[in-house]
């Protein structure tokens, strides 16, 4: 088994994980703007909308990030049994406590109600499998911790296949993936068939993103050996920034999980480079960094700050500084209360479950 070349962290890595999930805020904070009455129009919102239109991509880049992380910290020897315990102790604390807030926003009236089935199967995180096809229930970003857990239950099976793979060729798989995958997205809206079921099935249907942490757990593979080339950073920003502006002009299909693929890769690929040469940059700066280690608990909560938001100005007419300011409050307020949840939920949380699960 391959021994991570690195030896330990990277901090670059954790730190793009904050930025990922502010894209992600921005792009639910338009239902903010949108829940208002006559939403206004003009230049200044037109490239807002724009910018934070194709937000939700920042879930590919968690879902390809997850891949490499897993796969570079895994251990030697490590079985299916306390993999999987780990895991639920890092990530099942925090989505009960949203889970539980978002049951009380409905009971409230706040929010509309989920339909209990759905609910029940999200709050053990299998809603995308058994919910028949409404995916977005309860604390609504939870759907991607559904796919997440399937990502952990196969991550066992194919730790091992992908660990055989020749080193040569992993960095190929990647591309050959990378090719596949888009040319499939790209024939479903070419032959017309990317309807809005079509969609959101890939989307939200676990199966179809897993790709993406394929993808990364190659790109782990390839940088325990070391076996990852050395792209410039420079390079691969200008790249990420490009596509992510361009992907607002892709159809919502492509837009999701595939326009932004090659510059994750390549992202993910230079930042862990850099972190491997110990380069330091501004992504290293322990603030950032920090924001990085609370950003899953930021992704928790963001959206139930938004959604109490837009019960309170539906119906009210919003000017468009009057939204950034109120989007600009509603990020403060999620990160000050991912640092609460972070600090006296899924820290002590994870230490309580991992001392029994483990023992």
């Amino acid at each position: 088994m391959d021994q991570p070349a690195g030896g330990g962290r990277l901090d670059s890595l954790t730190s793009l994980r904050a930025l990922a999930a502010t894209s992600v805020f921005f792009f639910h904070g338009q239902d903010v703007l949108a829940a208002s009455a006559d939403p206004p129009t003009g230049p200044a919102e037109s490239v807002w909308a724009h910018l934070t239109a194709q937000g939700n991509v920042g879930v590919s880049f968690f879902f390809i990030l997850s891949g490499f992380v897993l796969t570079w910290s895994h251990r030697p020897g490590d079985g299916a049994r306390p993999f999987l315990s780990r895991r639920f102790a890092r990530v099942y604390p925090n989505h009960l406590v949203t889970w539980a807030v978002a049951a009380g926003l409905m009971t409230f009236g706040l929010t509309p109600w989920s339909p209990l089935r759905s609910a029940l199967a999200n709050l053990v995180l299998v809603n995308t499998f058994v919910g028949g096809g409404v995916w977005l229930v309860m604390n609504a970003p939870s759907w991607s911790l559904e796919v997440e857990q399937f990502f952990y239950l196969l991550f066992p099976t194919l730790h091992p296949r992908l660990s055989r793979v020749r080193a040569a060729w992993r960095l190929r798989l990647v591309a050959l993936i990378v090719a596949v995958s888009t040319a499939v997205a790209v024939a479903v809206v070419v032959t017309g068939q990317n309807s809005e079921r079509v969609t959101l099935t890939f989307e939200f249907f676990p199966p179809f993103r897993l790709p993406e942490f394929v993808i990364g757990m190659l790109l782990g593979l390839a940088a325990q050996r070391p076996g990852l080339p050395r792209v410039p950073t420079s390079a691969a920003w200008a790249l990420t920034v490009a596509g992510y502006v361009g992907a607002g002009f892709a159809p919502e299909l492509l837009r999701n999980n595939t326009v932004m693929l090659v510059p994750f890769v390549l992202l993910i690929v230079a930042v862990a480079g850099a972190d491997l040469d110990g380069r330091r940059g501004w992504l290293t700066r322990p603030h950032i960094v920090r924001l990085g280690a609370i950003s899953y608990a930021f992704y928790c909560v963001h959206h139930l700050f938004i959604v109490v938001a837009e019960y309170t100005v539906t119906g009210r007419s919003l000017t468009f500084p009057t939204f950034l300011a109120i989007d600009a409050s509603l990020l403060f307020v999620s990160w000050v209360a991912a640092w609460l949840l972070h600090r006296w939920i899924e820290v002590p949380a994870d230490r309580w479950l991992r001392r029994r699960l483990l023992a």
